[in-house]
Protein backbone atom coordinates (compact mmCIF):
# COMPACT_ATOMS: atom_id res chain seq x y z
CA UNK A 1 0.00 0.00 0.00
CA UNK A 2 1.65 3.13 -1.22
CA UNK A 3 -0.37 5.49 1.32
CA UNK A 4 0.44 4.41 4.64
CA UNK A 5 -0.07 6.26 7.99
CA UNK A 6 3.01 6.03 10.30
CA UNK A 7 3.01 7.44 14.06
CA UNK A 8 6.17 7.32 15.14
CA UNK A 9 7.18 8.84 18.81
CA UNK A 10 10.88 9.86 19.16
CA UNK A 11 12.04 11.44 22.84
CA UNK A 12 15.62 10.70 23.49
CA UNK A 13 18.44 12.33 24.87
CA UNK A 14 18.80 14.28 22.00
CA UNK A 15 15.52 15.00 20.45
CA UNK A 16 12.74 16.68 22.17
CA UNK A 17 10.30 15.95 19.07
CA UNK A 18 6.67 14.35 18.42
CA UNK A 19 6.42 14.02 14.49
CA UNK A 20 4.06 12.09 12.27
CA UNK A 21 5.14 10.96 8.86
CA UNK A 22 3.15 9.92 5.63
CA UNK A 23 5.24 7.40 3.58
CA UNK A 24 5.22 7.19 -0.26
CA UNK A 25 8.12 3.96 -0.58
CA UNK A 26 8.78 4.50 -3.59
CA UNK A 27 9.61 7.98 -3.72
CA UNK A 28 13.06 9.12 -2.48
CA UNK A 29 12.29 12.10 -1.66
CA UNK A 30 11.26 13.76 2.00
CA UNK A 31 9.82 16.94 3.52
CA UNK A 32 9.84 17.96 7.26
CA UNK A 33 7.29 20.57 8.15
CA UNK A 34 8.04 22.78 11.48
CA UNK A 35 4.96 24.84 12.81
CA UNK A 36 5.25 28.28 14.08
CA UNK A 37 4.97 29.53 17.66
CA UNK A 38 2.16 28.20 19.72
CA UNK A 39 1.48 25.97 16.66
CA UNK A 40 1.26 21.85 16.41
CA UNK A 41 1.79 19.48 13.68
CA UNK A 42 -1.81 19.33 13.70
CA UNK A 43 -2.04 22.42 12.02
CA UNK A 44 -0.45 20.89 8.66
CA UNK A 45 -1.80 18.17 8.62
CA UNK A 46 -4.10 18.83 6.15
CA UNK A 47 -1.64 20.37 3.68
CA UNK A 48 0.57 17.22 4.87
CA UNK A 49 -2.25 14.94 3.08
CA UNK A 50 -2.51 17.15 0.35
CA UNK A 51 1.79 16.94 -0.38
CA UNK A 52 1.58 13.22 0.24
CA UNK A 53 -1.36 12.67 -2.37
CA UNK A 54 0.78 15.15 -4.53
CA UNK A 55 3.12 12.59 -4.47
CA UNK A 56 5.90 15.11 -3.03
CA UNK A 57 7.30 11.88 -1.10
CA UNK A 58 7.47 10.74 2.68
CA UNK A 59 6.18 13.89 4.56
CA UNK A 60 7.16 14.44 8.25
CA UNK A 61 5.23 16.93 10.45
CA UNK A 62 6.87 18.23 13.90
CA UNK A 63 5.87 18.80 17.25
CA UNK A 64 8.68 21.34 18.16
CA UNK A 65 9.74 21.18 21.70
CA UNK A 66 7.60 22.39 24.02
CA UNK A 67 4.60 22.53 21.41
CA UNK A 68 2.09 19.84 20.52
CA UNK A 69 2.73 16.96 22.09
CA UNK A 70 6.54 17.05 22.62
CA UNK A 71 7.54 16.80 26.24
CA UNK A 72 8.41 20.54 28.15
CA UNK A 73 12.14 21.30 28.06
CA UNK A 74 13.84 24.09 30.18
CA UNK A 75 15.79 24.94 27.04
CA UNK A 76 14.31 25.85 23.71
CA UNK A 77 16.83 28.01 21.38
CA UNK A 78 16.90 27.72 17.44
CA UNK A 79 19.78 25.86 17.85
CA UNK A 80 18.41 23.25 20.17
CA UNK A 81 15.09 23.41 17.96
CA UNK A 82 17.26 23.23 15.10
CA UNK A 83 19.66 19.87 16.00
CA UNK A 84 16.62 18.22 16.87
CA UNK A 85 15.39 18.42 13.39
CA UNK A 86 18.72 17.57 11.92
CA UNK A 87 18.54 14.15 14.23
CA UNK A 88 14.85 13.59 13.24
CA UNK A 89 15.73 13.94 9.94
CA UNK A 90 19.02 11.68 10.54
CA UNK A 91 17.26 8.80 12.51
CA UNK A 92 14.28 8.60 9.90
CA UNK A 93 17.56 8.49 7.30
CA UNK A 94 15.54 10.92 5.56
CA UNK A 95 16.71 11.51 1.16
CA UNK A 96 16.77 14.79 -0.74
CA UNK A 97 15.36 16.94 2.21
CA UNK A 98 13.13 20.11 1.79
CA UNK A 99 12.59 21.91 5.63
CA UNK A 100 9.36 23.87 5.42
CA UNK A 101 8.85 26.16 8.13
CA UNK A 102 6.36 28.80 9.37
CA UNK A 103 7.29 31.57 11.39
CA UNK A 104 9.15 30.02 14.25
CA UNK A 105 9.47 26.98 12.20
CA UNK A 106 10.67 28.98 9.66
CA UNK A 107 13.59 30.07 11.54
CA UNK A 108 14.40 26.78 12.78
CA UNK A 109 14.61 25.05 9.47
CA UNK A 110 17.30 28.29 8.34
CA UNK A 111 19.48 27.24 11.68
CA UNK A 112 19.64 23.96 10.79
CA UNK A 113 20.31 24.99 7.12
CA UNK A 114 23.07 27.06 8.82
CA UNK A 115 24.44 24.46 10.99
CA UNK A 116 25.57 22.45 7.55
CA UNK A 117 25.14 19.42 9.03
CA UNK A 118 21.64 19.04 7.55
CA UNK A 119 21.31 17.00 4.42
CA UNK A 120 18.52 19.38 3.32
CA UNK A 121 19.22 20.93 -0.20
CA UNK A 122 16.10 22.74 -0.28
CA UNK A 123 14.25 25.03 2.59
CA UNK A 124 10.68 26.63 2.47
CA UNK A 125 9.95 29.78 4.72
CA UNK A 126 6.89 30.39 4.98
CA UNK A 127 5.50 34.46 6.60
CA UNK A 128 8.52 35.46 7.97
CA UNK A 129 9.09 38.83 7.96
CA UNK A 130 11.31 40.34 5.51
CA UNK A 131 14.80 41.71 6.95
CA UNK A 132 18.15 41.12 6.59
CA UNK A 133 19.83 37.56 7.14
CA UNK A 134 22.06 36.77 9.28
CA UNK A 135 24.64 33.94 8.92
CA UNK A 136 24.93 33.15 12.05
CA UNK A 137 22.03 30.71 14.16
CA UNK A 138 22.11 33.06 16.83
CA UNK A 139 18.27 33.34 19.63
Amino acid sequence: LLQTLIKLILSTENSKIRMNKLVHPLLKSSMVICHGLFGSKQNWKTMSHAFHKKRCGSICTTDLRNHGQSPHSPDMSYVQMAGDVIHLSNTLDLHNLCLVGHSMGGKTAMCAALLKVCRAPAIIILSKKARKVSTTCGD
